[in-house]
């Protein structure tokens, strides 16, 4: 027996390419669609020219206002840092750390939920 969850989802891969250079890189995604509406998107980029990978998953409502979001960055095979984003009526928040800076929170209040 098969059980299926209620969401849908699908797969995706976008090549980063140059004029002259060729391909870059890629970003392979996985985006999940729950049957109110909410969308999350896992994504996976690499950059082969500048070494970066970078791990992306963000989470809109049925509108597609965010809700939330997490990234990672690792540059040339090494921890750069990484970040917590949290979006609500008023403003967006951020909670993160990074090698050069350390640890940071900032928030930004707009009156609004960011679009």
């Amino acid at each position: 027996m098969t059980l299926r969850m209620p969401h849908r989802a699908y797969r995706a891969r976008i090549a980063y390419r140059h004029d002259t250079k060729g391909t870059r890189g890629h970003e392979d995604l996985h985006v999940t669609i729950q049957p109110g509406g909410e969308r999350t998107v896992r994504a996976a980029c690499e950059m082969y020219d500048i070494e970066l990978l970078r791990d992306v998953t963000y989470t809109v409502d049925a509108a597609w206002r965010p809700l939330d979001s997490y990234v990672r960055l690792v540059s040339h095979g090494r921890f750069s840092g990484a970040a917590w984003f949290r979006f609500d009526d008023s403003g967006a928040e951020c909670e993160g750390w990074t090698i050069a800076d350390g640890r940071f929170h900032q928030r930004c209040d707009l009156g609004r939920r960011p679009t």
